[in-house]
This record gives structure tokens, sequence and C-alpha cells, in this order.
């Protein structure tokens, strides 16, 4: 094979899957976002879970220390993820309505 036939058949591959690689790598992400940003809350709360325990049973026990980010700012960013997810899916319906489309045999 020549380099031209290997780079026309390249190009027509990219333009065949690229959407579909590209929407499932920004679904993909936003999911990876919108979780990464819940892991902060969700510490948050099992940590104030803790404390009550301790508050409950051994009240002369230190507490554990609470953190948190502002709100503000984790909805945002869990925002951000939204809409990127959102994003892949209309790419991916966009791909997958420009396929051709093959019947049942």
């Amino acid at each position: 094979m020549s380099d031209s036939s290997l780079l026309r058949s390249g190009w027509i591959r990219v333009k065949q899957y690229g959407p579909s690689a590209l929407a499932a790598g920004l679904m993909y992400g936003g999911i990876y976002q919108i979780f990464e940003e819940l892991r902060y809350p969700l510490g948050n709360c099992i940590v104030k879970l803790v404390n009550m325990v301790i508050r409950q049973s051994f009240p002369d026990r230190m507490l554990l220390p609470e953190f948190s980010l502002p709100w503000p700012y984790e909805v945002k960013v869990a925002g951000v993820g939204v809409i990127v997810v959102v994003l892949g899916i209309f790419i991916g319906l966009w791909a997958q309505a420009r396929s051709p489309r093959q019947t049942a045999p």
C-alpha cells in the first residue's frame, strides 16, 4: 500500500468514527467531572455522620475536623460537567443521524 492510500483510508475512518469517539470522550469526561465534584460533599457527610456517632456514644472524645468547599464553586464545576455530558450526547445523536442506515435482513 502506498502512503496516499493509507492516508485516504485513515481519513475515511476518522470521518466515520471521529464524532462517535468524541461523543464518548465528552460524556466520560463530564461524568468524571461530576463524580469528582461530588467526592467532597459526600466525604463531608460521612465525617458529619461519624461526628454524630462520636457525640452520642463518646462525648468525651475529640470530633473529626469537618471540611468543605464553598457550594457555589461546587455547583459551577458540576454544572460544567453536566454541560459537557449534554454536548457529548448531542454529538452522539448527530453522529448516529448521519451514519448510513442498515436495514434488518
